[in-house]
């Protein structure tokens, strides 16, 4: 089976699930793009046995990296991960993202090193997906993109309660209809990156990580195979 399959397999399981409700009940104002990662690995791990595979976080800088057990010596298929809030992706790279040339300038600014704040969101998809890694001279087999909905902690009032800037951005986006207004961001993001390199998208898998007092906090997890043949366009 394809090891991104395998690591959709253990993101869908309830393990993970259970774990991702955890780390979202102790960590919720942290961007835990770290713990989601060693939450997976842990979990792909777990069934070593049956798969003749093993994970290892940070091999060479890499998020994650998979060896054989049974040929440590053989190169090991490289993963990448991000993870980003929604409102980060409704609010600043929605904005260049539609002009005529956006996703090339994207790519032009990863090119040229800058990292502006208006496109930190989207330069580091581009960057894991299309650029190789300093410390391997190579490109990343496999992407692993979470987003996250976010309630996020600006100051304590009086009683000790976080303000939420972002709530009613956050009550929007849940009550928006099907596709959600931060998905046509994402598919034209994973469009332009496929028009420049060829991968299979997996189905993306959802997760109800806690309820707020008003709206439910959700991770949407996606899944990108540079290695599979053959490639089908996105959305295919």
């Amino acid at each position: 089976m394809p090891i991104m399959q395998l690591l959709r397999d253990a993101a869908d399981s309830e393990t993970f699930k259970e774990r991702l409700a955890s780390i979202n009940k102790n960590f919720r104002t942290c961007k835990n793009e770290g713990r989601y990662r060693d939450a997976l690995l842990e979990q792909f791990n777990a069934n070593s046995e049956r798969h003749g595979l093993v994970a290892v976080a940070e091999h060479k800088l890499v998020d994650m990296s998979i060896f054989s057990r049974g040929n440590p010596r053989q190169a090991p298929f490289r993963v990448e991960f991000k993870y980003n809030f929604t409102p980060d992706l409704v609010e600043r790279v929605a904005r260049k993202l539609p002009d005529g040339n956006g996703f090339d300038d994207l790519v032009k600014v990863v090119e040229d090193g800058y990292k502006g704040n208006w496109a930190r969101e989207a330069e580091g998809i581009i960057k894991d997906c299309l650029f190789k890694k300093h410390t391997t001279k190579k490109k990343c087999d496999g992407f692993i993109f979470i987003l996250q909905d976010r309630r996020r902690a600006k100051r304590r009032t009086e009683n000790g309660f976080f303000k939420t800037p972002y709530i009613h951005e956050q009550i929007r986006l849940d009550k928006a209809p099907d596709p959600e207004e931060w998905a046509d961001v994402l598919n034209s993001l994973f469009e332009g990156i496929q028009q420049r390199r060829a991968f299979r998208m997996l189905p993306p898998v959802s997760i109800q990580v806690c309820e707020g007092p008003q709206y439910p906090l959700t991770s949407h997890i996606y899944f990108i195979d540079f290695g599979a043949e053959p490639a089908v366009p996105f959305g295919g």
